[in-house]
Parts: C-alpha cells; sequence; structure tokens
C-alpha cells in the first residue's frame, strides 16, 4: 500500500514536471517566433523606431537647410565671382586668394561641430537600437 502512494505521488510529480517543461518549452517557441516576426518586433520597439525616424528626419531636414544656405552663400553667377575677385585683387593685391565659399570662418566650424555631433547621435541611436534587437553582439 504504502508503495502503490509513493506510486501515484511519484507519477504526480513527474506529470507535474512533463506539464511544466512542456510549458518552458512552449513559451521559448513563442519568443523564437516573436523574435523573427516583423510586425512584433516593430510594436515592441516603436519608441526606437521613432527616435530613429526623428534623428534621419532632422539630419535630413539639417542637410537641405545646409544645402540652401550654401545656396545663398554663393554669387548667382560666374560672371559676379569673376568681376567680385578682380574688385578684391584690384583693391587688396596683396591678398589674391580665395574667399570661403561657405561664409566666415566661425560659422563653417560650427556647422562641423554640428554635424559631427549629430552623427554621433544617431550613430548612438542606431547601435542601441541594434543591440537592443540583438543584431549586434556586446
Amino acid at each position: 500500500m504504502n508503495q502503490e502512494i509513493d506510486r501515484d505521488a511519484t507519477e504526480r510529480r513527474a506529470d507535474d514536471v512533463r506539464r511544466h517543461l512542456g510549458d518552458v518549452l512552449g513559451a521559448l517557441d513563442r519568443r523564437g517566433h516573436d523574435m523573427m516576426d516583423v510586425k512584433v518586433q516593430i510594436r515592441q520597439h516603436v519608441g526606437i523606431l521613432a527616435a530613429v525616424a526623428g534623428t534621419v528626419a532632422v539630419a535630413l531636414a539639417l542637410g537641405i537647410v545646409a544645402g540652401i544656405r550654401q545656396l545663398a552663400w554663393r554669387p548667382a553667377s560666374r560672371g559676379r565671382q569673376r568681376l567680385y575677385a578682380l574688385q578684391r585683387a584690384w583693391r587688396h593685391p596683396e591678398r589674391i586668394a580665395r574667399s570661403s565659399p561657405r561664409g566666415p570662418a566661425l560659422l563653417e566650424i560650427g556647422r562641423k561641430v554640428f554635424v559631427s555631433i549629430a552623427t554621433w547621435a544617431a550613430t548612438s541611436l542606431i547601435r542601441y537600437g541594434a543591440r537592443r534587437l540583438g543584431a549586434v553582439p556586446r
């Protein structure tokens, strides 16, 4: 009688362990499918995707603004450029050299610093997102 009770208890325990193992394997399988499902990944990481999209949009807008500013600094035609160069050479023959095509030097330095910081921020966000998705090992 005692052996029968032990056998029943052991079988119940084995059934519980099998059921738990089945649940764990099912959860692992579901996680594997979710990891490869693009829609699930987008839903889970919408904040990171929004930050990356925002960064790309800001970088694109800044690129357009920089291009427009660069066009605004340029004289309208080559003839005007040559006339301006002749006038400068006539007024200051000791300083015959091209002026900066993009404007004042401080403005150019500030632009380069800003572009480098924006590039660093975008790269950091992309790396962070890639690590969160498991695409890049740590």
